[in-house]
């Protein structure tokens, strides 16, 4: 009786088929062809999930070192098809080179071809590279169907959701993400994994190091989705996931990168908070954070224009009006300001005096950004009419400059409702219970900064302060 080891392997849906039943098929086949041709085979070797590309299977391997162990009692190798070995030139002719040294016959049955006929060198390399360019074929249109649906839907497409996030329930096409609430999910991992995320967030802008994000997570949360423990680099990850801010980001083909504005996602996050983070996050990318609390730089605007103030090493800049002041005297101040309003009672007329008058600027400022995002909309007609030959760059100026007002304009949106749900209050518990946006996460506070007379006003939201409560 001549002896065989077969091997079959299935890595992506053929014909409709599941991996069983795929793996099933090669199977009856490769026991047909023994059973006919007087072969009994020894041990049937299958690797599933693992692509043609790679060579490095396990049982693929397992068969090549058993082989070595049988030392040319192994009259066959049965494979059911050439791409089943692989899909990879080199990979196929190394394989092929090594099994052939300690097996008298390979057999792929589908093509009916055999490693003792004629030609078979030629045909084999000929059926492997159609394998390998069947391969390269298949991944462009599977990235070009995921391309479309990215950009025409806006919608994340993969099976796992970020962390904190459930996919829309009954609308599999769009997959809106929701921020896995009890409302949204039924899914116990998925509503822990928002709680892991908002405690994130709060960490960081309490000034936990990332370290010690991680260190606070295995704790009290356990192992990553990944069944690994949380680190730095972790942490950071989901700190910088655009996901959080209303955007799908990410790679096709290894090199193509995408990043969709406005995408189909209810953020869980305030845009405004999330910038603030990407701020301290590029700010402290080098050694380890202090451990101090609220040691970390605030939102900062010019109280006389509006504009946010730019940090350069010791100095805070309004590039608008061109003063700048020292970073830490108004650090200093701000330190002053939290404990006076953790330790006091608000001072109500104070606290709705700085608002209104903040509150009254910016929605001057919002209704000028909008006459100017109007005049340049007109203007954008007017440059349709020009020369071809100076119609391009006039145009590429409006929308650079359109862009740059529509941000401001957001940022501006942003803060208006920001200080809309500070309302007139006497108490920070009153200001709990006034009717807030549906970020979950929001900005902590917004510092405006009189650079002339080195003096603050700090506007807290009320969620900071019952974020403090058991912090040491």
């Amino acid at each position: 009786m001549k002896l065989a080891f077969a091997y079959s392997r299935k890595s992506i849906r053929i014909n409709s088929m599941s991996e069983d039943e795929s793996v099933s098929y090669q199977k009856v086949t490769l026991d047909d062809y023994a059973a006919r041709n007087g072969i009994q085979i020894v041990e049937h070797y299958t690797d599933v999930g693992y692509s043609g590309k790679n060579t490095e299977r396990p049982d693929l391997q397992d068969m090549i070192q058993a082989l070595k162990q049988f030392d040319g009692r192994i009259d066959y190798i049965l494979f059911y098809s050439v791409d089943r070995l692989g899909r990879d030139i080199q990979g196929n002719i190394n394989s092929f080179m090594e099994m052939d040294q300690y097996v008298k016959n390979i057999v792929f049955i589908s093509e009916n071809i055999a490693s003792d006929s004629t030609n078979f060198k030629t045909i084999f390399l000929l059926l492997t590279s159609i394998a390998q360019q069947s391969r390269e074929n298949l991944l462009m249109t599977t990235a070009n169907g995921r391309k479309i649906k990215i950009k025409e839907r806006k919608s994340f497409i993969s099976s796992k959701p970020p962390l904190g996030f459930t996919k829309e329930k009954g609308n599999k096409k769009s997959a809106r993400l929701l921020p896995a609430t009890a409302f949204n999910s039924d899914d116990e991992k998925e509503r822990q994994g928002l709680i892991a995320l908002q405690h994130i967030f709060h960490c960081f802008l309490l000034g936990f190091s990332l370290r010690g994000i991680a260190d606070s997570l295995n704790k009290h949360f356990g192992l990553t989705r990944n069944n690994k423990e949380w680190d730095h680099s972790s942490v950071r990850y989901i700190l910088k996931n655009a996901t959080y801010s209303g955007k799908l980001q990410g790679t096709l083909n290894k090199n193509e990168h995408y990043l969709i504005e406005n995408a189909n996602i209810e953020v869980p996050i305030d845009p405004l908070l999330f910038d603030f983070v990407q701020e301290q996050l590029t700010k402290n990318t080098r050694g380890r954070k202090s451990s101090t609390l609220h040691r970390q730089a605030e939102y900062t605007m010019c109280k006389s224009c509006q504009e946010v103030l730019v940090q350069d090493k010791e100095y805070l800049i309004c590039n608008n009006c061109s003063n700048k002041t020292l970073l830490q005297p108004i650090m200093h101040l701000l330190k002053q300001e939290l404990s006076k309003i953790v330790d006091q009672p608000v001072d109500s007329v104070k606290w709705n005096e700085i608002r209104n008058d903040s509150l009254n600027k910016f929605m001057i400022k919002r209704k000028n950004l909008l006459r100017e995002v109007l005049n340049l909309k007109k203007i954008k007609e007017q440059i349709e009419d020009f020369e071809p030959s100076v119609r391009g760059r006039m145009l590429e100026a409006n929308s650079l400059e359109m862009n740059k007002i529509h941000r401001n304009y957001l940022f501006t949106d942003e803060v208006i409702n920001f200080m809309s749900e500070l309302s007139d209050t006497t108490s920070i518990q009153g200001a709990q219970a006034t009717k807030v946006s549906n970020y979950l996460l929001k900005l902590p506070y917004l510092v405006f900064v009189d650079i002339i007379h080195g003096e603050i006003d700090v506007l807290f939201h009320p969620n900071y302060f019952e974020n403090l409560k058991g912090v040491s």
